[in-house]
């Protein structure tokens, strides 16, 4: 059974005898039609722009991580190519300046009753 509404407030059933020939029942009855496709094509389309925003998200994440990707190797060889002049360079300043030896220095110091390397009172003063 299939309850019309044929005015405000008051629905009817139209499967009852006598209302299948009544044109006002015919009216609701294309008048609810209309409505009801009218509603699922409302919920198609709603559907639809739910499904292309999806897609577009998707598509929108997928673009940053591919760009996350390209930064980061970009970003590594940069380092890559930075850490390789500065090789370069500290192998080019060794190159330029051999290395010196340095000797410890020593402090003067006071050697009192040493033996003495050459004639003299004994006193033996180093420095």
């Amino acid at each position: 059974m299939s309850w019309i509404q044929i005015a405000p407030g008051i629905s009817i059933n139209a499967g009852l005898p006598g209302f299948a020939t009544n044109p006002v029942v015919q009216q609701a009855q294309a008048q609810q039609a209309a409505q009801q496709q009218q509603a699922q094509a409302a919920a198609q389309y709603a559907a639809a722009q739910r499904q292309q925003q999806a897609a577009f998200a998707n598509a929108q994440r997928i673009q940053q991580q591919a760009a996350s990707s390209v930064n980061a190797a970009r970003r590594s060889l940069q380092i890559l190519g930075s850490n390789q002049a500065n090789v370069t360079a500290a192998a080019k300043q060794t190159k330029r300046r051999p290395g010196r030896v340095t000797r410890a220095r020593t402090s003067a110091s006071l050697r009192i009753g040493g033996t003495p390397t050459s004639s003299g009172s004994g006193l033996n003063i180093a420095g």
